[in-house]
């Protein structure tokens, strides 16, 4: 991000979502969500009852992070420098900087 003068990086709705969704993928194939447990909010009544930790493994989810990169940060918004010009993703920083 230093190298290319960006300064922040927010999931757009649509890249949140996917993320949630592949969060919760993993935590099926397991036991958790099944639990009366903190991880899935059971000890604060009235919370909704899910994930918020990527638990399918570290392999997999340096995996899933360098497929993102390799996709240009797609479902991110990359802010750049002080000003915060916003890029939707990467891949369009290309096409943004050759105009």
């Amino acid at each position: 991000m230093r190298q290319h003068d960006y300064v922040s990086i927010e999931p757009t709705t649509e890249g949140e979502a996917r993320g949630a969704a592949c969060v919760q993928e993993a935590a099926n194939a397991t036991f958790i969500p099944e639990t009366d447990s903190w991880w899935v909010g059971a000890n604060i009544p009235g919370k909704p009852r899910v994930i918020l930790r990527y638990i399918g493994g570290a392999v997999a989810y340096r995996n899933a992070c360098a497929e993102v990169a390799a996709k240009g940060y797609e479902g991110f918004v990359l802010t750049r420098g002080a000003a915060g010009t916003a890029v939707a993703s990467v891949s369009e920083r290309t096409s943004v900087e050759s105009t």
